[in-house]
């Protein structure tokens, strides 16, 4: 289950993706979740929702199209 994350006066998309998963690598993932976020500035206004997506659910969908692909 995906989280909504609401930002505080200043928040950082980078640094909450940091926060929430440990490493910057899901920002790709959060950005395409949030399409919104690539109009905002780089400093966040308070308020602006976010959905964090579940690495669990990715990490399933992965391992759906890896076993998928072995069937080729």
């Amino acid at each position: 289950m995906a989280l909504l994350y609401r930002t505080s006066e200043g928040d950082r998309i980078d640094l909450i993706v940091l926060k929430h998963y440990g490493d910057k690598s899901m920002l790709g993932t959060v950005i395409d979740a949030n399409p919104h976020l690539t109009k905002q500035p780089l400093s966040l206004k308070a308020g602006v929702e976010i959905t964090l997506p579940d690495v669990q659910v990715l990490e399933d969908a992965k391992e759906e199209l890896q076993a998928g692909d072995e069937l080729w």
